[in-house]
């Protein structure tokens, strides 16, 4: 059973998955199964994924993203820019940003 892109899933996730999966087993409930009637539920919403932008087109996109205002601008513009994973930028914290000296500090 696939847990997720090693790109997109943070490895603590990754665990945490894992460590969820175990322990249906323990009550003997197969994983796979288990999430398969989940995605059945009409709960679920499936993500929609955007298609990929053309390379000849990021600068264009990226110079009206500065035009806007807002933390979501902010945010997609330093995914695109330090090629972090969504997951990572979504997560961090104020604090790992030093914005006096445009630094990021990691740790």
């Amino acid at each position: 059973m696939g847990l997720g892109s090693a790109r997109s899933v943070p490895l603590a996730i990754a665990r945490e998955k894992a460590a969820a999966a175990r322990l249906l087993l323990t009550d003997r409930i197969d994983p796979l199964a288990h999430r398969q009637h989940d995605m059945a539920s009409p709960n679920f919403q499936k993500i929609e994924h955007h298609s990929a932008l053309p390379y000849e087109e990021i600068a264009t996109f990226v110079a009206e993203l500065q035009k806007r205002g807002g933390i979501a601008a902010r945010a997609l513009e330093f995914t695109i820019l330090s090629v972090a994973l969504t997951s990572e930028v979504i997560g961090a914290a104020r604090s790992e940003f030093d914005l006096a000296t445009d630094q990021l500090r990691v740790g």
